[in-house]
């Protein structure tokens, strides 16, 4: 959810770093799904890393010049929309 709301609101773009920490997310809630024997939690967690997983891999194997900026350059740009 982190990763989620800070692309939201213009302070992360959605390449790499957004989605490893979905990934890091993924795998965490299934581990605790895992521990507490729940189904339908883990399922749907490891469906979601494995969503994260193959973006990661796409990310990855694009050429630099496409890539994204890791980042938004400037983080004041969103806060002065919301005032």
């Amino acid at each position: 959810m982190g990763a989620y709301a800070l692309m939201s609101l213009g302070m992360l773009n959605p390449g790499l770093i957004f989605q490893a920490v979905n990934l890091a997310g993924a795998i965490a809630l299934a581990s605790f799904y895992l521990a507490r024997h729940v189904r339908q939690g883990l399922i749907l967690n490891l469906f979601w890393a494995g969503v994260a997983a193959a973006a990661i891999g796409r990310l990855i194997a694009r050429p630099l010049s496409k890539r994204t900026p890791l980042a938004s350059t400037s983080p004041t740009r969103t806060a002065t929309r919301f005032r």
